[in-house]
């Protein structure tokens, strides 16, 4: 039933359309670690020779000594920190600091709270991360909503599935920037209800898709799809049906794929090799429908489900998705959402829209080139 391992943040690997395409939580592009990264490597470079007389001089700032923490040195401080103990509390001295130095300030200030998450990110500093973020003396420095994707994802990552869900809590209490409901952070604790699958992340997966439909938010199609699949993983087909059906993009493969599950752990075969049969039937090109794919546990489910029930009509609809144009894979493979990664460079993909194109028709008359001697 959709596994999804803890260390992983993918949730379906598919083939779709015309080139290969993986979509997991956030990817480290996804979250700006990447950029963050290649800085960090280059400041590494050019620093080679001078990084004991860096941290000497940031020592006094952190203790006081010296002038104002600037913003230039605190950014090349979050650039250059390591794991190492003394690191990091030099650095949350200097975030201390610069944080009360500069709190009064309406202009020029720089906003340092997703950089610092993403470098407790890369270094995989949770409870630093989270100390950080609780800190009253911080109160307001990490109020950004890349923030606080990047501290769920971090806690995620490392199996702290209630955090995440107590992170979510402190979010919607703090309301930054007009968002209460932020739709990255929903998904975040959705995929933790998913993967603590217990009765009360169950119970705190309902009440929050509750909550969101109180206030009017339209909730995604991933999140729905998460909390759908753990209703399933629950024993609680029919909830998961109540999720899915007023949608109108059940269409796309993974909510497609949900729904035909409940229909058939509900004992409702026929709706359910309908709802498989659905891409077979549209009038696509040839490659895109060769291309269209079913996850493996949502065939078993059907399969199952119409052998129970034994009706000849849908063991032949269901013969017909099974020999027929249908990839299957399994998503245990890699189950949850980076959110774009194609294979191949410009050129495959150019050469993908051009694939399968009707040929250019002949011109019907000579052109005034045609024409020259």
């Amino acid at each position: 039933m959709l596994a999804i391992a803890s260390s992983s943040l993918r949730i379906f690997t598919f083939r779709k359309g015309l080139s290969t395409c993986v979509r997991t939580l956030y990817g480290s592009a996804r979250l700006g670690v990447d950029s963050y990264v290649q800085k960090r490597e280059k400041l590494a470079l050019q620093m080679a020779n001078s990084k004991e007389e860096f941290y000497s001089r940031m020592t006094g700032f952190a203790e006081g000594r010296e002038a104002l923490v600037t913003a230039g040195d605190l950014n090349q401080m979050l650039h250059l920190a390591t794991a190492d103990e003394q690191d990091q509390s030099l650095l949350q001295r200097m975030l201390t600091r610069y944080h009360s130095e500069s709190s009064g300030l309406r202009f020029n200030k720089f906003v340092f709270g997703p950089v610092v998450m993403r470098m407790y990110w890369h270094l995989g500093l949770a409870d630093r991360a989270l100390q950080a973020f609780n800190d009253p003396a911080l109160t307001g420095f990490f109020d950004q909503l890349s923030s606080f994707v990047l501290l769920q994802d971090l806690l995620y990552r490392q199996g702290r599935y209630q955090e995440v869900l107590d992170t979510m809590e402190q979010v919607m209490q703090r309301q930054v920037q007009g968002a209460r409901h932020p739709i990255d952070c929903i998904v975040l604790t959705l995929a933790a209800c998913y993967q603590m699958n217990s009765a009360a992340s169950y119970e705190y997966s309902r009440s929050l898709l509750a909550r969101l439909h109180a206030v009017g938010h339209v909730v995604s199609r991933r999140a729905v799809s998460l909390a759908a699949a753990l209703a399933l993983r629950r024993g609680e087909p029919q909830e998961a049906l109540a999720m899915l059906q007023p949608r109108t993009d059940t269409d796309r493969a993974i909510p497609r794929d949900l729904l035909a599950m409940s229909l058939a752990e509900l004992g409702r075969p026929s709706p359910a090799v309908d709802t498989l049969q659905g891409p077979l039937l549209l009038d696509l090109p040839q490659h895109v429908r060769e291309a269209t794919s079913v996850t493996q546990d949502a065939m078993d489910s059907v399969e199952a489900a119409v052998q129970k029930k034994n009706d000849c009509r849908n063991h032949v609809q269901m013969e017909e998705s099974q020999a027929g144009r249908y990839r299957k894979f399994s998503p245990r493979r890699s189950p949850t959402g980076e959110t774009w990664a194609r294979t191949g460079g410009p050129t495959k993909l150019g050469a993908s829209f051009n694939r399968g194109r009707r040929p250019e028709r002949p011109a019907l008359r000579p052109g005034l080139k045609d024409m020259v001697d």
